[in-house]
């Protein structure tokens, strides 16, 4: 990533933690299927309308997560699936 890339994210990461922050303080509780639609229609939608910069195409779990904890946890879903089958 160069000066530019990381200086626009830096604009774009107020959204996005926005988004994140309210999605992790907000939705637990509730269905997958009601928490998509919170965060992608309602409230996506809303952060568009107040100018709010935000990455585009937003990805909550890009927010959350990266490649190597995704990895790591493919791994360890592998050993226990093994682990359960003996």
């Amino acid at each position: 990533m160069d000066l530019g890339e990381l200086k626009n994210y830096r604009v774009r990461l107020v959204g996005d933690c926005l988004l994140g922050a309210a999605f992790l303080c907000y939705v637990g509780a509730f269905s997958w299927e009601f928490r998509y639609n919170l965060v992608y229609t309602d409230w996506l939608e809303n952060i568009k309308l107040k100018n709010i910069p935000y990455s585009d195409p937003y990805k909550l779990e890009d927010l959350l997560t990266n490649d190597v904890e995704v990895s790591r946890l493919v791994e360890l879903a592998t050993v226990i699936r093994l682990l359960h089958v003996r």
